[in-house]
């Protein structure tokens, strides 16, 4: 046990060292990319300004690596010393964090609650504090693949996909006899990554291959003896490669609160949560690729559009999507647009002839009808993500793929802006992410205003 005890203090020493290189590294590497930045913008070696800050961002991808390396070893260690309590510290049912996400075992630390408690109520500057790691990789891909089930922690996940016939998950929970626990993150704005297959990957750049459909495509045939025979050109096959960047979020916190350990892990848990996820989602649908962004799939080469028509009801324009994407041998499972697009959806109305007065009734059930949340049995996600006047519908489970790089890590500081003298403190959280779109053709954009 002893030797146990010698080896976690060497790997939190580790940790605490590699942490410290982090932020050096962190600062060499925006460093090194504004030096970049001024030579593209002026005069100066460009290659050699080049060189220099990929070498920066590869040490500091590296280093983010050996932290990850070092705090899955000080799980493990602490399961094999029996200290239970330090990595998963059971949670009140009332203030229970969603499975898998939580910042429980770091807050239980007493030297973190020291530092904290100790920053609470310093009237001095406090530079950073790296609170650490509070959701996995695993985590990640767990919690985008589908709902998560509140009584088998981590293991029984249950895409939207692959729920009962009519897609209603209160019908699932009646089939499993659990009850489904819906986090904040996979709600309304960001519940369309649920869509989309996730993944992990170990690497900074992952290539791959696109694949665009070729004008004229020909398939087998039957062929007279002795005839040549045809070529199946179907698809063309183009080289690409996903960044992986990094998608940050914050949010401002009183000074005083970091003292309440109970609120802050409300706090992180769910509000950070959900915020870190919808820049997720924001740029898997709306990055334009340049600088630190996703190439999201609005802007990729090869995305379909249907064109407005003012003579056509906005039900049937996303209809044409849904075909176009039929014909390109996919099988629309989503729409996403913006809720007020929805609203105009619903709301439409038929002209009733027989009545004299002119009545109007709803194409839809109507207030009090069963209203689905579908347009012609494909599922729509009202999302503001979407701008306005525009709809995307696509064979999302075919057409794209997300990689998890890295699971969410979080960060105090009291330098951002005028935090010191308001006496606040920022808490940053980011996550690691590429973005692959595997055939851009299995994405419709549908205009639907002029």
């Amino acid at each position: 046990m002893d030797e146990l005890q010698k080896k976690l203090s060497q790997v939190e020493t580790d940790l605490r060292g590699l942490r410290e290189d982090k932020a050096t590294l962190g600062r060499k590497r925006e460093e090194a990319k504004a030096t970049y930045a001024e030579v593209l913008a002026g005069d100066g070696d460009e290659q050699a300004a080049h060189a220099a800050a990929m070498e920066a961002v590869r040490e500091y991808g590296e280093c983010v690596d050996k932290i990850e390396n070092a705090q899955a070893m000080q799980v493990d260690l602490l399961k094999l010393r029996g200290d239970t309590e330090a990595t998963h510290r059971p949670q009140a049912p009332q203030a229970q964090a969603p499975i898998g996400w939580g910042s429980g075992h770091i807050l239980a630390d007493e030297q973190m609650q020291q530092q904290l408690a100790a920053i609470s109520t310093s009237q001095s500057r406090f530079g950073s504090l790296e609170l650490g790691q509070i959701a996995t990789r695993d985590t990640l891909l767990a919690e985008l693949g589908g709902t998560v089930y509140a009584d088998t922690p981590g293991t029984d996940i249950l895409p939207p996909t692959r729920r009962a016939p009519s897609g209603d998950p209160r019908e699932s929970a009646m089939l499993t006899g659990r009850e489904p626990v819906y986090p904040l993150a996979q709600r309304n704005k960001v519940s369309f990554l649920n869509l989309i297959p996730v993944g992990s990957t170990d690497g900074n750049l992952v290539p791959y291959t696109q694949e665009r459909p070729v004008t004229g495509s020909s398939f087998a045939r039957e062929v007279a003896e002795g005839d040549i025979k045809p070529e199946g050109n179907i698809n063309d096959w183009i080289d690409a490669d996903a960044p992986v960047r990094t998608i940050a979020a914050w949010m401002k916190t009183r000074k005083q609160a970091l003292a309440d350990y109970a609120a802050l892990r409300t706090t992180i848990d769910s509000r950070l949560r959900y915020m870190v996820q919808l820049r997720l989602a924001e740029q898997v649908l709306n990055g334009d690729g340049s600088g630190v962004n996703l190439q999201g799939i609005i802007g990729t080469d090869g995305v379909g559009t249907i064109s407005y028509s003012a003579s056509v009801p906005l039900a049937e324009q996303v209809l044409s999507g849904i075909t176009a994407v039929y014909l390109n041998d996919g099988a629309a499972d989503g729409t996403v647009m913006h809720p007020l697009d929805w609203f105009s959806v619903m709301t439409a109305k038929a002209h009733n002839a027989a009545d004299n007065a002119g009545s109007y009734s709803y194409y839809g059930g109507g207030p009090f009808g069963d209203t689905p949340m579908s347009l012609w049995g494909v599922r729509v996600v009202p999302s503001q993500v979407l701008d306005q006047g525009t709809a995307l519908t696509a064979d999302f489970g075919l057409g794209a793929q997300v990689l998890i790089r890295e699971g969410v890590n979080v960060l105090f500081s009291d330098s951002d802006q005028d935090d010191f003298l308001r006496n606040r403190v920022t808490i940053l959280a980011e996550m690691r992410a590429a973005l692959l779109v595997w055939r851009p053709s299995l994405f419709q954009i549908v205009e639907l205003a002029a």
